[in-house]
């Protein structure tokens, strides 16, 4: 078989998991086999059970090798092998590594691949743990890739200075059909004077320290004295439900909250493009994980809806800031109120900038960033 135009990708999260990195590689697989390339998706785990995602999730379109089962340390082994396997049989002209299991076992097969192209594409994390010992090892691994595609100017100062050579910054992108979707929906909020005391507050994520809905949850009483009827929806997998829970009758503003948990795509978005201003004020973990890039704020900008997010984090690429939403610290309460008025002042301009903002990380457009940044496989697709 010609390998000309035949990769391989890598990654720890697929669809119908959830996560960014899999809803990342989900779009980037789709993306280059839209352009002709043959591209075979090794999945490294499966998502846990436990997460209650719907039967009714769509499964993904594309045909998958999932290489982790729970199981001993030889089931580890044949993993190993199976991906040696593929390599072999597959034989692609590159492979596209995304994620913290990939990364490492990317970098150990580029010692036995060496004239295969190995590309690492980084999130946030696993770039950063904690572990002093894993954080050489990975340090040691990620030298032995031809390039890196970092997907915030964050998670790029992350990386060491030698690599930041060989990096490059391509942000997030989100499917085009969302956008021609949005496109064709006339929001009925062209707020001119506005929000009249009502104000729907929203934020898509895990539910977890991380995404940071208990910074919200704690300013809620304080937005409230200017906005009586705000309302704060969560929608996402409830890793910490039962704290969140706790944060909101601690702060007594149980009737102002709704913890949606984990949505169906249409329910979701439905969500919101009723809702007003999307919040993402995440912090970092003591394990090192930090937001990489922010792509359900894009999504929300897709439907005219401004963000508010956290500084010092990814989402300093996703927000322009002062532009389509405003960008603070991410517990801090009278600048979270301040943002929330000035959107609201000029709700209008926010909303049209936001919508604007997400035409230009469409994967149509994103697509191409990655083949001029894999130069090499772009020169075999076109030769």
């Amino acid at each position: 078989m010609d390998n000309y135009n035949n990769l391989i990708v890598l990654t720890s999260e697929f669809p119908p998991g959830p996560g960014g990195i899999g809803n990342h590689a989900y779009h980037l697989v789709d993306s280059l086999s839209k352009m002709s390339f043959n591209v075979n998706i090794l999945i490294t785990q499966k998502c846990d059970e436990d997460l209650s995602i719907p039967k009714s999730k769509i499964e993904s379109k594309f045909s998958q090798i999932w290489l982790k089962k729970k199981g001993s340390l030889i089931s580890n082994y044949v993993r190993i092998f199976n991906i040696f396997y593929a390599f072999m049989k597959l034989n692609p002209c590159a492979i596209i590594c995304s994620g913290r299991t990939p990364l490492i076992l990317g970098g150990i097969f580029k010692l036995l691949f060496k004239k295969k192209l190995f590309f690492l594409i980084v999130h946030g994390k696993e770039i950063n743990p904690s572990n002093k010992v894993l954080h050489q090892i990975i340090k040691l691994l990620i030298n032995k890739y031809d390039k890196i595609v970092s997907v915030s100017n964050y998670t790029a100062k992350k990386l060491v200075t030698n690599f930041q050579k060989r990096s490059i910054v391509i942000n997030n992108g989100i499917d085009p059909l969302f956008i021609k979707y949005s496109d064709s929906i006339r929001l009925k909020k062209n707020i001119e004077r506005g929000f009249d005391g009502k104000l729907s507050l929203i934020t898509v994520g895990r539910i977890s320290d991380r995404k940071g809905q208990t910074n919200v949850i704690k300013a809620i009483k304080e937005i409230k004295k200017s906005y009586p009827h705000v309302h704060y929806h969560m929608v996402g997998l409830l890793d910490e439900k039962s704290k969140i829970k706790e944060e909101i009758e601690n702060n007594h503003v149980k009737n102002c909250c709704t913890i949606h948990g984990y949505l169906e795509q249409k329910e979701m978005m439905n969500l919101i493009k009723k809702s007003h201003i999307f919040l993402m004020l995440s912090d970092h973990t003591p394990d090192g994980d930090f937001e990489g890039f922010g792509i359900a704020i894009i999504e929300a900008n897709a439907y005219g809806i401004p963000a508010i997010g956290s500084k010092n984090s990814g989402i300093e690429d996703a927000i322009v800031d002062g532009v389509t939403g405003l960008l603070i610290e991410s517990s801090n309460t009278s600048e979270l109120l301040a943002s929330i008025k000035k959107i609201d002042f000029e709700y209008n301009k926010f909303s049209a900038r936001a919508k604007d903002h997400s035409k230009n990380l469409s994967w149509n457009k994103v697509i191409h960033r990655y083949l001029d940044a894999f130069d090499l496989i772009n020169e075999q697709k076109i030769g």
